[in-house]
Formats: structure tokens, sequence, C-alpha cells
């Protein structure tokens, strides 16, 4: 795919039209001066992109071995050229995959009559465009049919999908599809059209004005000369039967992409239930692909972007290796490649090191705290202290499976009495689905749950398990197995394990004053590392919970044995003795008329 990408990328820079089809233009900050761009779209230099390209180019055909040499590589030729493949990769926003030539769980993964095997899964609508697609296929149905554009438009194609190009300055041809033969490259893409009176056919000339109507769903590539069957006809019967078969493979791989290994695409063996985001499995050699081809890179955008939720999952992870129940709760642990002998795993979850673990995460911490400037620098002193405190760094952050973000002040819930409140969503699609059909028919509420913070490296990762009666039951199970909630923040603060060590329980008074003062000093340091000073970390998670008949109320207590009947929310952290207003009751009109109406504020 990647290499797709840079051959895209190559012909749009070297098309005589590149002024109009080069779109975007890549805005790269110079690693030299990282407050000024080297590309900037404003200032547009061709010849620069192009020296910088080859250079990428150079290296890709030459260069053997794991991702950090190839970039050493590159970064000697030119600076430039991996700050730029970063953006060629980061840029693409349609969702691209290689379809696997194998028999993938009984079904067919290729379109065989197309003749080729660079067959991709080619997804470019945003779930808000799926959506119209989806409800205008259920009033006037939908067929398949292809696109041709010439290679030098698909670097454009795959960042701002299929577009009206007719009477604007992109088209070239009126009202003309075609095939433009390049001397090595070519590309064809399947869509999925939708057969209302709005499209209009001219023999086999179709043509939609609706783009909403027009949904990519396979690329074909093809190279060297090589030229597939002209003959192919997608109305043809057997050839709309196979095309069928395979989109029914698609759509239930799409939803649960998650549940599969990125590399090897088996199934992952978890031991609870799959979690949001896509990830490796823990098999050798996935690992070794994994961070051979450099996926992990993303982790410096994360870092840059996401400070305080890398400095809560680093707060996580350290609390989880101080504990004396680390053997059980620090779970996963670490695959990480060792960068001195890439055939070889630094930390192996089969041969587990706890020392060499927190030695390596000391490094992280003693960095973090310490470090200013930008990530290329930090990143350079953790390689000096220690060679594996940044593989472990981007393991910590590539690893989380849950989507975590800082809320802004404007979308904070103020009666919650903390600046560090986070959206958390750990529900897959698929978990996400059925716990919307169960809203529907039994509704919901809202409840906190309480975990002492050793346990949420594990819970970010893993999602919340009903633990009891297993080895990682910490508290008594009394009122029997299943996920215990409470509709009053005592309670769950205290399963969380605040009132311990030095905490004191302030007025209401005193939590607003003390709330108003954090949050100033905090818009006054916002890129000071946060929760990494403090040994003193207290979690508390919002969830939403179906109200159905399987939810167990003994009193503040509730109980709900159904895993897909509990979805988080927010996740909101205290720190250095912070305590939380102790009587907040969800149940509440006034308190669960502003959790409604922060959930419902788009702009996060």
């Amino acid at each position: 795919v990647v290499d797709l990408l840079l051959a895209m990328c190559r012909a749009a820079l070297l098309s005589s039209r590149k002024s109009i089809i080069f779109e975007p233009y890549p805005s790269v900050v110079d690693p030299s001066d990282p407050k000024t761009l080297a590309f900037n779209p404003k200032r547009k230099s061709y010849d620069r992109l192009q020296s910088a390209l080859d250079s990428v180019l150079l290296i890709r055909k030459m260069a053997q071995g794991p991702y950090s040499e190839i970039k050493k590589q590159m970064d000697r030729i030119d600076p430039l050229a991996h700050p730029l493949l970063q953006w060629i990769i980061a840029s693409n926003r349609s969702h691209i995959v290689k379809l696997p030539l194998s028999r993938v769980r009984e079904q067919s993964a290729q379109l065989k009559f197309m003749h080729t095997p660079h067959q991709f899964l080619l997804i470019s609508s945003p779930p808000a465009k799926e959506a119209r697609f989806q409800a205008a296929r259920k009033l006037y149905g939908s067929t398949f049919a292809f696109h041709g554009s010439h290679i030098e438009n698909w670097h454009s194609i795959l960042r701002n999908g299929l577009v009206t190009a007719s009477y604007t300055k992109l088209q070239e041809h009126p009202g003309r599809a075609r095939f433009l033969q390049s001397r090595n490259l070519n590309c064809i893409a399947l869509c999925e059209v939708i057969t209302s009176k709005d499209l209009r056919k001219h023999g086999n000339i179709w043509v939609n004005p609706i783009s909403d109507y027009v949904c990519t769903r396979f690329l074909f590539v093809y190279e060297n000369g090589q030229v597939g069957d002209v003959n192919i006809n997608t109305q043809d019967a057997k050839i709309h039967r196979e095309i069928i078969q395979i989109m029914k493979y698609t759509e239930q791989r799409i939803p649960t992409l998650n549940e599969h290994c990125a590399v090897c695409d088996e199934r992952h063996v978890f031991q609870n239930h799959p979690m949001l985001k896509p990830t490796v499995c823990t098999r050798e050699l996935c690992v070794f692909s994994f961070y051979t081809l450099g996926v992990m890179s993303e982790a410096t955008e994360e870092v840059a972007t996401g400070a305080e939720v890398v400095d809560l999952l680093l707060a996580m992870c350290r609390a989880a290796l101080l504990s004396s129940r680390k053997s059980i709760i620090f779970e996963p642990y670490p695959s990480v490649v060792d960068p001195s002998d890439p055939k070889t795993l630094a930390f192996n979850p089969k041969r587990k090191s706890y020392d060499r673990l927190q030695s390596a995460l000391d490094s992280v911490l003693l960095i973090r705290k310490m470090a200013q400037g930008p990530y290329s620098e930090i990143k350079k002193q953790m390689d000096r202290i220690d060679p594996l405190a940044h593989p472990l760094l981007q393991w910590i952050i590539a690893s989380n499976r849950s989507h975590i973000v800082k809320l802004p002040l404007s979308r904070q819930l103020k009666f919650m009495h903390t600046p560090h409140q986070f959206l958390l969503i750990s529900s897959p699609p698929a978990k996400e689905a059925r716990f919307q059909a169960a809203r529907k028919l039994y509704g919901s509420t809202f409840a906190f749950h309480g975990s002492h913070i050793e346990n949420w490296h594990s819970i970010l990762r893993n999602g919340l398990v009903t633990a009891s009666y297993t080895k990682l039951q910490l508290h008594g199970a009394a009122y029997g197995k299943g996920i215990y909630l409470s509709p009053i923040s005592s309670v769950s603060f205290g399963y969380s394990e605040m009132g311990n060590g030095q905490h004191q329980i302030p007025t209401k008074e005193e939590l607003i004053k003390k709330y108003d003062r954090i949050n100033t000093i905090e818009q006054e340091h916002p890129g000071r590392a946060r929760f990494l000073q403090s040994r003193n970390l207290n979690c508390i998670a919002l969830c939403e919970v179906i109200t159905s008949k399987d939810l167990r109320k003994h009193g503040n207590i509730w109980v709900n044995p159904i895993s897909d009947y509990v979805c988080t929310r927010f996740l909101f952290v205290y720190e250095n003795g912070q305590v939380g207003d102790v009587n907040i009751n969800t149940q509440d009109a006034k308190i669960h008329r502003e959790i409604i109406q922060v959930m419902a504020t788009k702009s996060c």
C-alpha cells in the first residue's frame, strides 16, 4: 500500500497538470527548525518536493532491513525524505487494504475475473456519506460500475474522494470516461452506484451527478504493461454474483477489523472481548512485520497532539508495574523488538522481565519530566539513556485500544470538580451496535465505575470485564457476578481507593475554588508533564448502562452481568490528593441533564 501511495504521488508530481491535480500539497515541518514549514501549501516548491520524493524512492528500492534503518538512510540522503514519507502515508484519507490471494474463512478474497494480484479494498466514504448511501440503497437499490482515471489523479482521489470534475479546472476530456494507459501503472476502481433516476445511462457510459450516490469499493492496479479482461460487464449475472460475494465478505470484515490481527488477519485470542482499535497479535512474525513496516511511527503524532493522554497512559503503566499484583493485572505484557537485533524480542510475553521493563519505563518517565522541544529531540534523549525506552513508549501508545481524548473546558462536567476529564470510548462498532439496539428496547441511564489506578492499564486494553470469582477480583462479590457500578460518586470513589493515603474530603466551596485554580494553572502551563509527578492518582469512569431487568440494584450498588450492556463514556482523573464531590447522584435530574447535554455536543 505504501509503495502504491508513493507511485501515485510520483505520477501526480511528474504530470504537466500538477498545479491542478497535486492536491493537497504537503504541510511538513522542517526537522532543523520545527517552527517553520519545509513544505508549505502557501509557498509551493515542486522541484524541492520532487527531490525529496526521489530520495524516498531511491531508499525504498535499495534498502533492506528494519524500518529504523531505512529511516536513518533517508535522513542521511535528505532530511526531508522521511517527513515527506510520513505525510504521504498519514494524509491518505481512504481505507485501503490489500486483499489476500488465498481463500480466507472459506470466502474467496479476490475477484479472479480482474486478472491482477494487486487488488485492494478501497473505502473512501466517511461514515456520514456511507449512511446516506445506505439509506438511498434501501430506496432505489444499487449496482456496480467501473471508474477509470489516470494514475496521476489517484493521489488526489484517495485524499479528496471521487468528485464531479465536469466544468471545473479538473476536467480533461468533457463527458468522457476513459482509461489513460500509463507505461508502468494503471488503476481502475469498482464502485457501488445507486440506481435512482438521477443515474444517466448513455450506452456504456454512465453519469451520476450526485457524488453521495457513488461509493468506491475496490481498487485494481495493473503494472508493467499488464492488461485486464476488457470484456468484463458488471451487469452480467455471474460477475454480479461474484462481486456480491466479495462485498458480503468485506461488509462482515469492516466492522470486525479490530477483532483480527492487522498483519496476519487471524482472529485475536483475547481473554475477554475485542476492543475499539485494530492491533497486531503477539505472534513474533506479526510483531516483526508491524515494527519493520513502521506502522508505529504514527506514535510521533500522538505524543505531539495528545501529550496529556500519553502522560496518563504512562502513569497507568507505572502503577500496574509497581503493583504487588502485576503478574495478574499487567496484561497485556509488551511485545517489543530489540532495536539492536530486529530478529529478537527485547520484551517478550513468553519470557517476562518486570525489572528490565521497569528500568526502560523509568527512562521514559525521566525524559518526559525533563525534556523540552520537538518530539525528535525527546526521542534522541531516550535513545541515549536506554535504547528500549522509545520502543516501549511506542508500544504503550499503540497498545491502547480505547479512544481517549482530553475534553476541552467547554465540554467538561463541572460537577466532577477536576480539569482532567476525558472522552473514553472502548466499545468496538459491533458492541456499540448491540448496545444501541438494547437501549431502544430498554432505555439507559448513567452510573460510575471506580477501579484502582493500577487496573486501568489493563482496562484500556481489554475493556471493563466481570472480575467476580476470577483471579482479577480485588474486592468482594457480595452481590454476585457482574460489572459493579453505582449512581453515587462516593461509592465508586471508594472502589478507586480514593480516601486512602493523603486524601482529605473538602467542602463543596473548596472544591469549586480548587477546580478554578487548577484550570488556571493548566492554561498557563499547557505543555508540562502531567500525572507523572504524582504518586497518588485516582480514576473513575462514567458509564452508560442499559436499564433492563438484568441490571440488579442493591441500594447504591448496581451489578450488571452482561458486559454488552455497559459502555464507558467519560474518564475523570484526580491527582495529588484532589478529591471529587462525594454527593453526586447520576439519577438527579439536573446531573442527568448536564450529562446528556455534554453527550449531545458534537465538537470535541
